[in-house]
């Protein structure tokens, strides 16, 4: 193994000279490919905010409108020109392909469609138009597979939050075979298929709701009803010694909607405990990974983003170490994300915005608490407990007090079984693979 190589001077900058630099310079010598300038411009449109009208709505996307497991756009937001951010400066039409430049490993992709061209975007994303429209497909693919993201993660500067430079972007090789256009058809159908299964599919949240119900735990809400229970009346009488308004709007809701019995979250749990505070000066590479809100998803962990700290850090945090089955809940931001913690993730640190929660097994299953705190049921109880203006908050007696289903452990496990089965039928398996050959097929 060659372990001594040279890198052409003209590789090396003077604003980078990390190791993650010196590795994307190495391999930028020896690839082959086209670069993503020779394919595509960068940026293409421009605008300024004295180039909107006021009073004019637009369609804008920003991190929070793309779904980086599906790879799609799905929560495009309708916002007046006034109310627009300063970073809403990039227009897009369709076959664009937006990259976010922030935390690469998340893999934030997505291309745009024709119902949402014309839409303004932020510009935290950098949009990529193909210079043959025909290639968007299939080069969607090709920088959505790991190859490419292992790439955009060497050029990405900076630790805590790991950014990608347009300049260093356009020198990144595409390592792809000559297209032929059989390939391209290939890739517009699988596109074609892939979009439109990944909009059709339930969101976890839904379907996850619609189990709940088909349980006969609570009744059917509408979004009305719903939205009512946030603003009550409430008589006086029945305030007794709490004056906080939220606990009483919960325990009413729920004895309304609920048809089984209801227990305060603490009844059914051993401990709770809070995260530790460590200082961004303190992350390192590796280490003892430091889980925060960003790497709670959908019940479960992902380590995209992932920081780490000193196991020395980490040991004199100890009671901020997590174990397999604890669920993590977040308090404050996008408060009440909850997740179980995995194998992968047992002695990790949690921050301080995060509540560890070890439940009592033989009452309330880690996964089905997870699961409640995402129906509305949950959600609903979090937000009438929540506090504060610019950051929202919830502390950890209201944490305590929120109302579970109070359910056999059969008839948890029932229900966990139910939702992973209904996740597992809508998942297409057979593009996804179809997807993975294709897209291996092209790479040199």
């Amino acid at each position: 193994m060659k372990v001594n190589r040279s890198i052409p001077y003209k590789k090396i900058t003077k604003e980078d000279w990390s190791i993650n630099a010196f590795l994307a310079a190495l391999n930028s010598t020896k690839e082959h490919g086209s670069t993503i300038e020779e394919l595509m411009d960068l940026n293409p449109v421009k605008i300024k905010k004295t180039d909107l009208q006021e009073d004019t709505t637009y369609e804008y996307i920003d991190i929070s409108s793309l779904s980086t497991e599906k790879g799609i756009v799905n929560n495009i937001k309708e916002v007046k020109g006034s109310d627009l951010p300063a970073r809403a400066t990039l227009r897009v039409r369709t076959g664009d392909i937006l990259l976010s430049s922030v935390r690469p490993a998340r893999n934030a992709v997505a291309r745009i469609t024709e119902d949402l061209s014309g839409s303004l975007v932020n510009n935290t994303f950098i949009v990529l138009r193909p210079h043959n429209i025909d290639l968007s497909c299939l080069l969607y693919f090709i920088l959505r597979s790991d190859n490419v993201r292992s790439k955009l993660m060497l050029i990405a500067r900076g630790n805590a939050i790991p950014t990608i430079k347009v300049k260093d972007l356009k020198e990144i090789r595409l390592p792809i075979k000559e297209v032929t256009s059989d390939q391209q058809q290939i890739a517009k159908n699988l596109y074609s298929q892939w979009h439109k299964n990944q909009t059709s599919a339930q969101s976890l949240d839904n379907l996850i709701e619609s189990v709940f119900l088909d349980f006969d735990i609570f009744k059917s809400v509408s979004q009305e009803e719903n939205n009512r229970t946030l603003y009550s009346t409430i008589p006086y009488h029945q305030l007794n010694k709490r004056w906080d308004i939220a606990s009483r709007l919960n325990v009413m809701d729920l004895e309304n909607k609920a048809k089984v019995s209801m227990a305060s979250l603490e009844s059914l749990t051993l401990s709770f405990r809070s995260g530790a505070t460590i200082s961004k000066k303190e992350y390192q590479e590796k280490g003892t990974p430091y889980i925060g809100i960003k790497n709670i998803e959908k019940g479960t962990m992902s380590d995209q983003g992932l920081v780490y700290v000193s196991d020395e850090t980490a040991e004199e945090n100890s009671k901020a170490i997590v174990q397999p089955n604890n669920v993590l809940m977040s308090k404050v931001g996008s408060i009440g994300k909850t997740g179980v913690v995995t194998s992968d993730f047992a002695g990790a640190l949690a921050s301080q915005h995060i509540t560890i929660i070890e439940t009592d097994q033989e009452r309330l299953l880690p996964s089905y608490l997870s699961y409640f705190m995402m129906t509305q049921w949950g959600l609903t109880q979090l937000q009438q407990r929540a506090s504060g203006v610019a950051q929202k908050f919830i502390k950890l007696k209201d944490i305590k007090e929120l109302q579970v289903p109070i359910l056999s452990i059969q008839e948890q496990e029932e229900i966990i079984s139910s939702i992973k089965k209904k996740e597992s039928e809508q998942s297409d398996k057979k593009i996804e693979e179809k997807t993975k050959k294709f897209t291996e097929e092209l790479v040199i």
